[in-house]
């Protein structure tokens, strides 16, 4: 569990737009407050310039960040 901006705990968060070229979280997460589920949960959108210019990254793709090669320039521990 962890505390959402509004203060109140949720279970659940939903990390969207990664890569800003793909859409589908976004039609989940409309869904899901269609449906009036969205007490539940929190939505991070992950990239949000690439998703406002629908392009899959910015500077550089966020799926080899996670937590990358140790060798690599753009390493670095994310928990210890």
């Amino acid at each position: 569990m962890y505390r959402s901006v509004l203060n109140r705990t949720k279970n659940i968060l939903v990390v969207i737009s990664t890569h800003g070229n793909e859409k589908i979280g976004q039609e989940v997460v409309a869904i899901l407050k269609q449906r009036g589920l969205d007490e539940l949960f929190d939505c991070l959108v992950a990239n949000p310039k690439a998703a406002k210019i629908n392009e899959r990254f910015i500077e550089k793709d966020l799926n080899r960040s996670y937590p990358g090669a140790r060798k690599s320039l753009f390493y670095r521990p994310v928990a210890k």
